[in-house]
């Protein structure tokens, strides 16, 4: 019934929950209604409710490479059973919503539908907090 969580997931599946809280809390400072689904295999992590208008929005951690100074975001599904990671498609989520440190990067599906794997933050500077975008 329980699932029995290794380590090193166990610790990403925290990161991501501190995620969705930041997500979260930043979102109700503006006013933002922010609703979660009750199971954790949708394609999104929250529903954005703004003036009545629902959005879906998928969020993610990124990370700074250590072999560089890019910053990246794994923008793949989580893997169900372990083998792969499949990909995001159309009408997932309408906006993937990017943590790192304090920074909520807030960019529309269309902005990254065509990506495989990952992004570099550094090609999203016009994202960075970008709450108008969802107000």
């Amino acid at each position: 019934m329980f699932e029995i969580i290794e380590s090193g997931k166990l610790e990403r599946k925290l990161s991501g929950r501190l995620a969705e809280m930041q997500f979260e809390y930043e979102a109700a400072k503006r006013g933002i209604t922010v609703s979660e689904p009750i199971v954790s295999f949708c394609p999104y992590d929250c529903i954005a409710d703004i003036k009545g208008h629902l959005y879906k929005c998928q969020i993610k951690r990124a990370w700074q490479r250590r072999d560089c100074l890019s910053v990246i975001c794994d923008i793949r599904r989580q893997s169900v059973n372990g083998f792969g990671k499949p990909l995001y498609e159309n009408g997932d989520f309408d906006f993937l919503c990017v943590i790192y440190e304090d920074t909520i990067y807030i960019i529309p599906w269309a902005k990254i539908s065509e990506v495989k794997q990952t992004i570099t933050l550094s090609k999203f500077q016009n994202y960075i907090n970008n709450w108008d975008f969802l107000l």
